[in-house]
């Protein structure tokens, strides 16, 4: 794994021009980029992985460019925002209209406007993309609308631009959303929000429960394939199993022992940049801004039961030099 700090890196893409919003894609090892005139490039990394207990030098990646595109109907657009792509390679953009209202606009044009300021899009789930709503207002593709609890001044995270489908309302406007996709079942996936207040939410799209309140004190996170990591404000990282957050979104019982997450101390101001299960590490920003690995006991006891299942003996002394 390479870890290098900014303004360091690794490898460098030259783009024609500065892009407003960069997003990975949900499904293979690429990266989008939208740029202010409505145009977005998508680049195929070919991140090199060394083999199993390998080491050594070469490449990092190879970038490629693969497609280069343009969102139609850019003369209603006064301003491309945020950009994102399903499940299925569609691209989607967060645009404000030269009207004042707020939009997602897919990239053949359709064009989904809503009442309601949005504040965010973001790869979702099988069935499309998540946005989210400043003031509680969902809106589906097929320019359908729908108003739930019109009462309650909430955010709401709803599917675009598949069949309607409300997955649940917070309490609050999330910016930072995540979502764990389950690659058997759909239904299945598990989403992330916290908010400006430190609060970080767990909803699964199937539940009908209330969005679960994971923790109150967060201050940034990541999804493994296994685990929900979170910072908290008294400088730990806590490790919460999926399955059991899972299980507590659909009011299963779960002793305390189970809801006691696994936690590593952590540098004073220290957020997550991203997890390498592969690996078993986490990466850490510090607040001077050099980057950090560790490799936390439950990243690391994960791939010592994958390879003794695997019967892969071998490789479980190496893992457990971490």
């Amino acid at each position: 794994m390479s870890n290098v700090p900014p303004p360091m890196s690794s490898y460098q893409i030259r783009l024609p021009s500065p892009p407003v919003h960069i997003a990975t894609l949900p499904t293979r090892d690429s990266i989008v980029a939208l740029f202010p005139s409505g145009d977005y490039h998508i680049w195929d990394l070919h991140t090199r992985i060394p083999k199993s207990g390998g080491r050594g030098g070469g490449k990092v990646a190879e970038p490629k460019l693969v497609q280069e595109g343009r969102f139609q109907n850019i003369e209603q657009v006064a301003e491309y925002r945020q950009v994102a792509v399903d499940e299925h390679d569609q691209v989607f953009a967060l645009v404000t209209l030269k009207g004042g209202e707020d939009a997602v606009i897919r990239q053949d044009g359709d064009l989904q406007v809503s009442e309601r300021p949005l504040g965010r899009v973001v790869s979702g789930i099988a069935q499309g993309v998540i946005s989210i709503d400043m003031d509680g207002e969902v809106r589906v593709g097929g320019g359908e609308c729908h108003k739930p609890f019109p009462e309650r001044d909430a955010s709401v995270l709803t599917i675009i631009p598949a069949a309607a489908e409300k997955l649940d309302e917070l309490p609050s406007f999330c910016f930072d959303v995540q979502v764990s996709r389950s690659s058997e079942n759909s239904s299945e996936s598990l989403l992330f929000a916290r908010d400006a207040h430190s609060t970080l939410y767990a909803l699964q799209p199937s539940s009908e429960g209330a969005p679960y309140i994971v923790a109150r004190d967060s201050t940034s996170m990541t999804v493994s394939s296994t685990y929900l990591i979170y910072t908290t404000t008294t400088h730990e990282s806590k490790y919460a199993p999926l399955s059991v957050i899972q299980r507590l979104i659909n009011g299963e019982s779960v002793s305390e022992k189970e809801k006691t997450w696994e936690s590593r101390r952590v540098e004073r101001g220290s957020h997550i940049v991203t997890v390498v299960p592969s690996a078993m590490s986490l990466v850490l920003q510090m607040p001077r801004g050099n980057l950090e690995s560790v490799n936390p006991r439950p990243l690391v006891l994960e791939v010592v039961k994958r390879d003794v299942l695997a019967y892969v003996y071998r490789m479980i002394g190496s893992s457990l030099l971490y």
